[in-house]
C-alpha cells in the first residue's frame, strides 16, 4: 500500500509514507482462543510524515482481549549516498 500515489503520478519525487512490509498471523488453539501478531514497517520520508505518524494506535476490546506490544521502536535511515 502507497499513501499519497497522487503525488508520484505528477513526476514529484515519492509518496511521504509507504507501508514497507504489513503482516498479520493468527493461531488458534484446540478451545477456540487465538494469538494475533502483527509486524508493520511503516516509512515516512518527510519530517511532516513522521509526525503524523508518531503515535499509532490499536483498536482492541479490553474486557475480551489483551494487548501485548513486544516491540515498537523507530528506524533512522540515510537517504543521502555515501
Amino acid at each position: 500500500m502507497v499513501l499519497g500515489a497522487q503525488s508520484m503520478a505528477q513526476g514529484q519525487a515519492g509518496p511521504p509514507v509507504a507501508i514497507k512490509l504489513s503482516t498479520n498471523d493468527m493461531v488458534v488453539g484446540a478451545d477456540g482462543l487465538y494469538t494475533e501478531t502483527q509486524h508493520l514497517e511503516i516509512m515516512a520520508s518527510t519530517d511532516a510524515a513522521a509526525n503524523r505518524l508518531a503515535q499509532q494506535t490499536f483498536n482492541f476490546a479490553d474486557s475480551t482481549e489483551e494487548l501485548v506490544i513486544t516491540d515498537a521502536y523507530p528506524l533512522q535511515i540515510s537517504l543521502a549516498d555515501d
